[in-house]
């Protein structure tokens, strides 16, 4: 029973105000490097310790990291300690998280205090450590016993720098502050990584939020921008096309690195609910704009967030012009490349439309049709998705037809995030759950995209069958597609600007 007792207070509403013994957990672990951490020795050693209860791929958590970065700094000389706390679970076997690597996130979050990865197995996976939802905060006092708690007690986490102020008076100075970048002479530097050999050449730029002046330095942003770019062109139609491209990557030297309300990045990048992410998207532009000759209507732009948040989103223009924001989820370049290729390669160029379907969402709505109506028959969107059922109407009804390609294609109700009203070619795929590459009637739609930039023409179908074949060979039929998790979070809808991005 003693295991159980933080969700028995959570869940029952107990009335805790007279309680003065509410003791924390106490066991030895060893922490990321591979040194013990007895906790009861750390509540002990401090005026006020602090449990941290986070996961790497929740966006709230790494949200919140850099406030708590700031009090811990304010307050630490003070007697205030910190201990990451990070259960496996959830998305951890999927990542093969090891101690080593929660130790490079967590310092690549610049987390600067010691961090224990807790199994499953150990008791306190049933103590006060494992709640429902997460990030979780448990101030212990010196005695061992809990003083502020969001899970057991309800208390709200904005509120955990008053209380430690309370506690241990006003900051003695100094601390509270994140790094911050003295040398700006890599800001707005161009760098050409690849030039075209076939047609005109279509732009691609890479730039990047939150890489300080050190991270500039080390090449950290150039290592990413290339990451960036193989995702890019590691799938068709991209792979086989690369040639037709300019790539550039316009360095944007960030005051800090924390993602924060007191912080400041180049382009003001800001996290919200679930997995979107947004910017200033006219700095963005301007940098951008940097490329000599660049045509934002005809180019995309790719915003890396030197972050580890599971959040993309697009920003995309009625004019062509789009800014795909992408995090680099989990520092795991496969992952990375994943948002990549559906923010960057399916919305920001190709004019994709998500083809999953969000939790809780029904028929699609009359406001949702009308706009996708506009954007399919005005600016040419969406060819990949389509709200109407009829296989002699639908916009891939030319593949139906075909004895080639009808064995990769069919008719599926489920897209534009709604559940029914709405229809997608393939049971999955990079625009639904970021796998199985782009399906046969997104690759057509960036084939022509591609072709109309770099050499002004717009093929036919029978055209881009003799291009596919090889990629046809290779696509997944209709009982090869690859299952969508239970659990599966899809990247937050583009957000769609009915203007000029210069507007």
């Amino acid at each position: 029973m003693g295991k159980f007792w933080s969700r028995i207070v959570c869940y029952n509403n107990f009335d805790l105000s007279g309680i003065t013994n509410f003791p924390a957990p106490n066991f030895t672990f060893n922490d990321v490097s591979g040194a013990p951490i007895n906790l009861g020795n750390e509540y002990s050693s401090n005026k006020y310790t602090i449990l941290f209860d986070w996961q790497t791929w929740c966006s709230y958590c790494t949200a919140y990291t850099p406030q708590l970065i700031s009090i811990y700094n304010t307050y630490k000389s003070k007697g205030l300690n910190v201990i990451g706390c990070s259960i496996y679970g959830g998305n951890y076997g999927a990542m093969g998280m090891t101690d080593a690597k929660l130790k490079q996130i967590a310092d690549t979050l610049g987390m600067p205090w010691r961090t224990i990865l807790i199994q499953p197995t150990a008791d306190v996976y049933n103590s006060l450590l494992y709640q429902m939802s997460i990030p979780n905060l448990h101030v212990v006092d010196e005695n061992g016993n809990v003083v502020f708690s969001t899970a057991a007690f309800g208390d709200n986490r904005n509120e955990l720098e008053n209380f430690i102020k309370n506690k241990l008076g006003e900051a003695s100075g100094g601390g509270g502050s994140y790094y911050e970048s003295t040398d700006y002479s890599a800001d707005g530097k161009v760098k050409t990584l690849q030039t075209h050999t076939v047609g005109n050449g279509i732009k691609l730029i890479f730039t990047g939020d939150a890489f300080t002046d050190k991270d500039h330095a080390a090449g950290t942003f150039d290592t990413w921008v290339q990451h960036a770019v193989e995702a890019f062109f590691s799938e068709e139609p991209y792979k086989s096309l690369r040639n037709r491209f300019d790539v550039y990557s316009v360095a944007a030297v960030s005051k800090n690195k924390e993602i924060a309300d007191d912080s400041q990045t180049a382009f003001s990048c800001s996290f919200g609910e679930g997995t979107f992410v947004e910017g200033n998207d006219a700095k963005v532009f301007e940098y951008a704009n940097k490329v000599p000759d660049a045509d934002m209507s005809k180019s995309v732009v790719t915003v890396i967030i030197n972050s580890p948040n599971y959040s993309g989103t697009c920003s995309m223009y009625s004019d062509n012009s789009a800014i795909g924001y992408c995090a680099i989820i989990d520092y795991s370049v496969s992952e990375f490349g994943k948002v990549v290729l559906h923010e960057s390669g399916g919305h920001a160029f190709g004019k994709l439309l998500d083809e999953y379907t969000s939790s809780g969402k029904g028929a699609i709505t009359e406001e949702s049709r009308d706009s996708f109506i506009k954007q399919r028959d005005n600016w040419g969107w969406g060819a990949n998705v389509d709200i109407t059922s009829d296989p002699a109407t639908i916009q891939w009804s030319f593949m139906l037809s075909d004895a080639n390609y009808q064995k990769v294609v069919g008719i599926y109700e489920g897209a534009l995030t709604f559940a029914t009203g709405a229809w997608r070619p393939t049971t999955n795929s990079i625009m639904n759950a970021n796998t199985d590459g782009f399906n046969a009637p997104s690759r057509f739609a960036i084939y022509k995209r591609i072709m109309q930039l770099s050499q002004g023409t717009t093929p036919t179908f029978a055209e881009f069958a003799v291009f596919d074949a090889p990629n046809l060979t290779k696509a997944p039929t209709k009982t090869t597609f690859t299952p969508i998790p239970k659990n599966f979070i899809p990247f937050h809808p583009p957000v769609i600007k009915d203007k000029k991005w210069n507007e």
